[in-house]
């Protein structure tokens, strides 16, 4: 599941996806939601969680701002097995909708804001820019 989840929401062009690899060492174990994301260096986490009882499935996802510890969005969904993969898309779609809406969010409160106030960092900045 997690897996699949990572490829859909690394298809879409606005968002940088950590990959698998550097997650699954957190699989199975009690979050620190912050310390997990300075790890990463991400804002944002999904969690969640996949249960199976013969042919029932049910999938708790959770969408989570890591600066502010809050739910951006969560939502349960229960189905099929032979459905689980609509589950994932689905899922996908919902991040992606809810990720993008709070993104676009912060950039339209952040136009007309200078970047920094002071006035050697402005200058370190363009000088390291023109270097780099």
């Amino acid at each position: 599941m997690t897996d699949n989840l990572i490829t859909g929401l690394a298809k879409s062009p606005d968002l940088l996806v950590i990959a698998c690899d550097s997650t699954f060492v957190y699989k199975g174990q009690a979050l620190d939601i912050r310390h997990v994301a300075d790890r990463l260096n991400v804002r944002f986490l999904v969690h969640g969680s996949v249960r199976r009882v013969g042919d029932q499935v049910r999938i708790n996802a959770q969408l989570i701002d890591a600066t502010t510890g809050g739910h951006l969005w969560a939502e349960r969904y229960d189905s099929q097995m032979g459905r689980v993969f609509e589950l994932q898309d689905k899922i996908t779609q919902k991040i992606i909708s809810s990720l993008t809406a709070r993104v676009m969010t912060g950039e339209r409160q952040d136009l007309g804001r200078p970047l920094t106030n002071n006035v050697q960092a402005y200058d370190y900045f363009h000088y390291g820019r023109h270097r780099f």
